[in-house]
């Protein structure tokens, strides 16, 4: 029987580990770690048999046990891959939750490196899945245009002011409000989700209350507004009929008494605005349907703002390429025009333009208002049509509204089975497209 040597071990293992590696790989993916240490054992047994000289019953029973051990490994593997995939299931069931939930969620680590994100997660930041995980979030990204609502979330003592701040527990509850680059606010919900010695990776969860926060701000503002501009229209109207007791010629009697038909006119569209958004939030509303020309309507409209228009120095560039009867609700259609017209004045730059189109495109009619004005921050778009959203910029220098305009407006083109489109850059203007039908049929 041959001497087995250090020598001998030496050139054993050289010769095998680079099979043993490869099989190494293979068994560690197909088997998983319980089976390697047994491999291992197999492995130098087998070698061992064919290698040294040793009774032909004891290479039998060492083959015997070297399948028993191979029958063993197969059943913890089958038990391995059966948890395995349970495991899989559970966490594709955990990402698919996590993907559907309505609030932000990101995962991050101490070095604030992002692990995982979610659906809502990048819309709120405005970013795809690729752009944040991965990505080391630093305060310095604050300054940056592209990742400054990420940074503001994850450092918010750094960019907001904290509405309020507790600790539940393990969970940090943070109200906070950011001005930047849009008027923000969120409610941010901080937990360790993962904890070993001085490693930390958590888990923050963000609700996005932005237009909760400013439909209840805009609703408080909107009894002291809609006081003030009833109050000044009547003002008005007090003056002219204190100016007619006094001795005038008939032209200026003539000039009064028109100057007080329009503001009394536009006293009435401002009561049926506020009455009518009141019945819309109730259901209770009906179209009276009549032929309108609407190039008749729409001038109507524009003499209701002839003042405004003179003061605010507005050229108004009318294109009217049709002259066409469309069934509807003159009354209501005049509304939903009116609040078009006026945002476009209200909101443009002084000596400002407003551009009025009217087409007809197949089986509608297409009238659209652009404006030279302050535009609407590209975030808030998709509030334009709630009750009482004013958009943050306009709030920020002081300009007053309803907040009801936009949101009474598509109302009213959906009651008539027609369609409002808006397209606005902030700082350069706004453009609002209503397409209405020609025939009633076309009507729900």
């Amino acid at each position: 029987m041959k001497e087995f040597s250090l020598d001998d071990l030496k050139n054993l293992l050289n010769k095998a580990f680079k099979i043993f590696l490869k099989i190494f790989d293979f068994f560690y993916k197909n088997f998983g770690v319980e089976g390697l240490g047994i491999l291992v054992f197999i492995f130098i047994n087998l070698i061992s048999f064919f290698y040294f000289k040793i009774p032909s019953f004891l290479k039998i029973l060492g083959i015997l046990s070297n399948l028993i051990l191979i029958f063993f490994i197969y059943d913890i593997s089958e038990k391995n891959l059966k948890r395995r995939i349970e495991a899989q299931k559970s966490q594709n069931m955990i990402l698919n939750v996590f993907e559907l939930l309505p609030y932000g969620m990101i995962i991050y680590d101490e070095y604030f490196t992002v692990i995982q994100v979610n659906k809502k997660m990048c819309e709120i930041v405005g970013l795809s899945k690729e752009e944040i995980v991965g990505q080391k979030v630093k305060p310095e990204m604050l300054k940056s245009a592209k990742f400054k609502i990420l940074a503001q979330i994850l450092f918010p003592s750094l960019s907001g002011q904290i509405i309020s701040r507790k600790q539940e527990g393990k969970v940090e509850i943070t109200e906070v409000f950011f001005s930047e680059p849009t008027e923000s606010y969120f409610t941010l919900w901080t937990l360790p989700v993962f904890e070993e010695k001085k490693t930390v990776t958590k888990l923050k969860i963000v609700q996005d209350k932005t237009a909760e926060v400013l439909y209840q701000k805009n609703q408080n503002e909107f009894y002291s507004i809609a006081a003030h501009q009833l109050k000044t229209p009547l003002s008005e109207i007090n003056w002219i009929i204190e100016a007619l007791k006094n001795p005038l010629t008939d032209s200026e009697k003539e000039n009064l008494i028109e100057s007080g038909l329009r503001i009394v006119k536009k006293t009435i569209w401002l009561v049926e605005t506020i009455l009518n958004s009141v019945k819309l939030e109730s259901g209770k509303i009906a179209l009276n349907i009549e032929k309108i020309k609407m190039n008749d309507l729409v001038e109507e409209v524009i003499d209701l703002f002839k003042k405004e228009i003179e003061i605010n120095n507005i050229n108004v560039i009318k294109n009217f390429k049709v002259n066409l009867e469309i069934p509807g609700d003159k009354s209501k259609l005049f509304l939903a025009l009116a609040n078009i017209i006026d945002n476009a004045i209200r909101y443009n730059k002084p000596s400002g333009s407003i551009e009025i189109n009217i087409e007809q495109l197949h089986d509608y009619l297409s009238i659209s208002v652009k404006d030279s004005g302050l535009g609407i921050p590209k975030k808030e778009q998709e509030y334009l049509f709630q009750r009482f959203f004013r958009a943050s910029n306009v709030r920020k220098i002081g300009k007053e509204g309803f907040g009801l305009g936009l949101y009474l407006t598509k109302k009213v083109i959906d009651l008539h089975g027609g369609k409002i489109n808006i397209e606005s850059e902030e700082n350069k203007g706004t453009k609002i497209t209503i397409t209405l039908p020609l025939q009633e049929s076309l009507i729900p």
